[in-house]
C-alpha cells in the first residue's frame, strides 16, 4: 500500500515539476508518470526545454466608420463583460 502511495505522490511531482517548471501539461505528465513510472517522466521532464510563455494578443478594430448607437451598445458590451470577469 505504502509503495502505491509513494508512487501516486512522486507522479504528482512530476506532473507540478512540468506544469510550473517546464510550462508543459501537468496533468498528462502525471498521467503518464503514473503509466510507466514517476522515475522515467522525471528524467524526460527534466531532460525537456521549457515551452515559450504563452502570449495573448489584443487586436483593435476602429469603430470610427460606425453611428453613434453601434458605439453606445458595444460600449455598453464591453462593460458588461468587464464587470462580470
Amino acid at each position: 500500500m505504502m509503495i502505491f502511495l509513494s508512487w501516486i505522490a512522486f507522479a504528482a511531482l512530476v506532473g507540478a515539476f512540468a506544469s510550473m517548471r517546464r510550462n508543459r501539461s501537468g496533468f498528462g505528465w502525471f498521467v503518464l508518470a503514473l503509466i510507466i513510472s514517476p522515475l522515467l517522466a522525471g528524467i524526460l521532464v527534466a531532460i525537456l526545454k521549457p515551452l515559450p510563455e504563452a502570449t495573448t494578443m489584443t487586436v483593435h478594430v476602429p469603430f470610427d466608420h460606425l453611428s453613434a448607437a453601434a458605439q453606445a451598445r458595444i460600449a455598453r458590451l464591453r462593460n458588461d463583460l468587464g464587470s462580470r470577469a
